[in-house]
């Protein structure tokens, strides 16, 4: 065999020897628990929950004066309005606000007053005027809703906390300044006419911090 020959087994066994070493290299390795193990994530929270509801029913005059007291009415079937009386139903919700970085609006949405014809179409339009507030109590002692530093935007600190708005339902009947032409126009159309109330709403909705 010529040294050619014997280089070429000696280095093609050297190789061999080298790769066969390779799988048998070493290295450190370790490994740990990442330390949020177990730990949870929990919700916070944004509800309205309604109270109980109820009308009063109180009389003012043509210039806008009230005359006489404000009473309660337990049902308001039994209720024979004229012009010259105010209606108002109020109710109380209650916010369950809870968030780190939770800000809201309340949004009210107006009820609806309707008749469907003649008398009924003339009392409602002549009770068209009423109006719906929502009251926010959200800046009351103790609570952490607040106003934020944006109009109508409110802000929730830090814990769980719950707090009221009122909502107040105020249908008008002006009392008027002058009679009806005839006895069929003006307010005497709306004699003895029955409408149907639709409630309103209260939508509370999350915003991004403004």
């Amino acid at each position: 065999m010529n040294k050619n020959v014997k280089a070429s087994i000696a280095i093609a066994a050297g190789v061999v020897l080298l790769m066969g070493g390779a799988g048998s290299l070493a290295y450190w390795n370790d490994s740990q628990s990442v330390g949020a193990n177990g730990s949870t994530i929990t919700a916070g929270t944004l509800t309205a929950t309604p109270g109980t509801g109820g009308w009063t029913k109180s009389f003012y005059d043509g210039a806008g004066t009230q005359v006489g007291t404000t009473t309660s009415v337990p049902a308001l079937s039994s209720v024979r309005i004229v012009p010259g009386n105010r209606l108002v139903y109020t109710q109380q919700f209650t916010i369950n606000a809870t968030g780190n970085d939770l800000y809201f609006t309340i949004t009210p949405t107006a009820g609806s007053i309707t008749g469907a014809s003649g008398a009924d179409a003339a009392l409602a339009s002549a009770l068209s005027s009423s109006t719906f507030t929502v009251t926010n109590n959200a800046a009351a002692s103790g609570t952490t809703i607040a106003p934020s530093t944006t109009s109508g935007v409110y802000k929730v600190g830090a814990g769980s906390t719950a707090t009221t708005i009122t909502v107040t339902w105020t249908i008008s009947w002006p009392f008027g300044t002058t009679a009806p032409a005839s006895n069929t126009s003006g307010d005497n159309a709306a004699k003895t006419g029955v409408v149907t109330l639709t409630g309103g709403a209260v939508t509370l909705t999350q915003v991004a911090n403004p």
